[in-house]
């Protein structure tokens, strides 16, 4: 994924969603809250220990690390979105 001209950059970014070529104001924040709904409603036991602060840890803890910027250099200090690894890490700690 490349960041477009638009995007944020530096140290206060944690983590990028999906947003290029898309008619909209702001995508990339629904991305982040679709993921932390689907995140806190896959295991109903541990929705005391799903605290904001854990599932935002959740979701920058798993983003895909190297994203590029729009020049095609790694020097980004943030990943991208990765709902699959979140789900994942959520699913492992269940004990069946």
């Amino acid at each position: 994924m490349q960041l477009t001209d638009g995007s944020n950059f530096g140290s206060a970014v944690d983590i990028a969603a999906p947003g290029n070529g898309i008619v909209t104001t702001d995508l990339k924040g629904k991305y982040a809250t679709g993921i932390a709904g689907m995140l806190y409603s896959l295991e109903p036991s541990l929705k005391a220990k799903l605290t904001p602060a854990y599932i935002k840890s959740i979701i920058k803890d798993t983003a895909t690390q190297g994203v590029k910027d729009s020049k095609g250099v790694e020097t980004l200090t943030f990943g991208r979105v990765n709902a699959a690894a979140a789900v994942k890490k959520i699913l492992g700690r269940k004990k069946v």
